[in-house]
């Protein structure tokens, strides 16, 4: 099949384009070309460009005979030095996983620049079996999917930590959500019965502010904060290292495991980029 690609707007235009007219999902796509979700969903909504090794896994996947252009993966918004490259490279090496602002504190610059020159990294690494994984928030520094069996004969894998009943409730619906309020969780996981006073029994929502702040703690969420949202609550949302804790690489492939599927989402908006600490 012939395309037309031309810059960024006209790749994310076509790619959405073939994927829909062959009627596969992100996640049927991702899989195939070896990429994550979230990596092609920001490719595939121009927010993103695809590196040249990326590019033609994904062509390849879909169907479409030309090359990236020149112009769609050289131009760059501004000026990445090597050198904050090579910092953030040894800042992620020497440490498990850190916040965009941590990253971007710790070496003076903005984080839409942090998230520029960790696409670089990325792009640096892949040959040598790295992998950059960001979920918006926090970012961490993996081996590649297909070089974990190698590794996993030299390395002692992390179990996850023990949880309590309280604790997996919580994390089975922020999985279950993808993302979702305190309120949500308290929702789902329903009332607790106390008694109160000569009138018997009072239903009370059950409170999740502490089992939310020590898997905060841990490392098992994140949060961020949805300002579109009436009272701009905190939104919670699995982290990478939960899932690499869990053996997966997406949420999609932990649900399947719960038995839930594959395709299943929730009813919540998308929240910016802004990030927000539980107080």
């Amino acid at each position: 099949m012939s395309t037309s690609v031309d810059g960024k707007a006209g790749l994310a235009e076509e790619l959405r384009r073939r994927r829909t007219a062959l009627g596969w999902t992100l996640e049927q796509v991702a899989q195939q070309a070896q990429l994550s979700v979230g990596m092609l969903s920001l490719i595939e909504t121009g927010k993103r460009r695809p590196s040249l090794r990326s590019w033609e896994r994904i062509r390849q996947t879909l169907g479409i005979s030309e090359s990236l252009p020149e112009e769609a993966w050289r131009q760059q918004p501004r000026e990445i030095s090597d050198e904050l490259v090579a910092t953030l490279g040894a800042c992620l090496a020497a440490i498990r996983a850190a916040t965009l602002a941590e990253l971007a504190e710790a070496v003076g610059v903005s984080i839409s620049d942090v998230r520029l020159a960790l696409r670089r990294l990325a792009e640096q690494l892949e040959p040598a079996g790295m992998q950059v994984l960001d979920d918006g928030s926090h970012v961490q520094l993996a081996p590649e999917q297909r070089f974990r069996s190698a590794v996993a004969h030299l390395v002692q894998p992390e179990q996850l930590p023990r949880i309590t009943q309280e604790q997996a409730e919580v994390l089975a619906i922020v999985i279950m959500d993808g993302m979702a309020s305190r309120r949500r969780i308290e929702e789902v996981r329903g009332a607790a019965q106390l008694s109160i006073g000569p009138d018997g029994p009072t239903s009370l929502p059950r409170d999740s502010s502490e089992t939310l702040a020590l898997l905060l703690s841990r490392g098992l969420l994140c949060a961020k904060r949805d300002y579109h949202a009436m009272g701009r609550p905190l939104v919670y949302r699995p982290t990478p290292r939960l899932l690499q804790l869990l053996g997966a690489e997406t949420v999609e492939e932990v649900r399947g495991r719960m038995g839930m599927p594959v395709e299943y989402r929730a009813q919540a908006e998308p929240i910016p980029e802004t990030e927000a600490r539980a107080e």
